[in-house]
């Protein structure tokens, strides 16, 4: 949506590939094209059998890494980690983690390859361009406990 590519160019994240706006209201019609662009890619596909193992696998991933950021949180200690979920338990966020990752190479070994690959690659991306915003990270929490 507009508020958030509005949010990352604040940031100063990902900026040079559709975060500058344009006109009074500072729409990102350069995001908007790479949208359409991503869509339109997709819908060209028109075989939803193809394009379902790819959405499954994106989604899972989601899952995935929510629920090792869970783990990590918890392992940390960190004051502001407070789950409120009265059956919350650190173990049942690896074992989410981990069943999540052997969905995904149940489901479709080779795009669950592909995935973990376009999410190393982003990961390295960020970790390369050094954003200038610090939101601090599990390591930093796992230090200080």
């Amino acid at each position: 949506s507009k508020d958030d590519v509005s949010v990352m160019k604040r940031h100063g994240i990902n900026a040079e590939y559709g975060g500058k706006g344009y006109g009074s209201s500072g729409e990102p019609y350069r995001a908007y094209a790479l949208a359409l662009l991503i869509a339109g890619a997709f819908v060209c596909v028109a075989e939803l059998n193809a394009i379902a193992p790819i959405i499954t696998n994106f989604f899972l991933i989601s899952y995935t890494l929510i629920n090792y950021s869970c783990f990590e949180a918890s392992l940390s200690n960190s004051p502001g980690w407070r789950p409120s979920y009265k059956y919350y338990n650190t173990w049942t966020s690896l074992c989410g983690t981990i069943l999540c990752a052997t969905v995904m190479f149940i489901t479709s070994w080779w795009t669950a390859l592909i995935t973990v690959v376009l999410i190393y690659v982003l990961y390295r991306y960020i970790q390369y361009s050094k954003p200038p915003v610090n939101w601090g990270s599990s390591k930093q929490a796992l230090k200080y406990n």
